[in-house]
């Protein structure tokens, strides 16, 4: 991704930096990220699949896995989570390098994120077009049927409600009267 940008691209960093963990624990940090969304590829979680694209990137940029270009790589990664669930991803600002209004409140956002609340993220990356399904499209499209199902769709739902998002188009699901 940067390999002809900086000799040093695709190394870890061996310095502290804020933000990021310590140097030691980058790999480790890692590795526990891959393992939190390997689990929620195949366990039930509150979370819709937007909401785990924006924690994927902001645990990445709080882990600060190298000494520059960790906003851009974290940025790619979370775009290919959401194509994987064949989702659109956010047409990013250009100009969040530099001091604009797009990139205060991108700080924002991942400084809110540090503090446990993805939502400002959550939305930053809506309002760059980036969308979750709409529950109508999970519960009938054939892709995403026969991964939603039982408690993982019970816990969808109630992320899609927590949300804020029209549920009332899928009225005859039974899941949808518990929540």
């Amino acid at each position: 991704m940067l390999g002809e940008v900086w000799d040093w691209a695709g190394n870890f960093r061996v310095a502290n930096a804020i933000p990021g963990v310590s140097s030691y624990k980058i790999r480790s940090e890692l590795e526990s990220l891959c393992a939190e969304v390997l689990f929620w590829n195949s366990n039930a979680v509150e979370l819709t699949l937007l909401e785990q694209a924006a924690k994927i990137h902001h645990q990445l940029v709080f882990i600060h896995p190298f000494s520059n270009g960790n906003g851009r790589f974290s940025r790619i990664v979370a775009d290919r989570f959401l194509k994987a669930w064949q989702l659109s991803s956010p047409q990013w600002p250009a100009d969040l390098g530099g001091d604009s209004q797009y990139r205060r409140n991108y700080i924002d956002a991942l400084k809110s994120a540090d503090k446990g609340d993805l939502e400002l993220l959550v939305g930053f990356m809506e309002n760059h077009g980036a969308k979750d399904p709409p529950l109508n499209q999970v519960l009938g499209n054939s892709f995403f049927k026969k991964l939603y199902k039982g408690k993982r769709l019970d816990l969808l739902v109630k992320a899609y409600v927590r949300r804020g998002y029209d549920v009332n188009d899928v009225k005859n699901i039974p899941v949808l009267h518990q929540v």
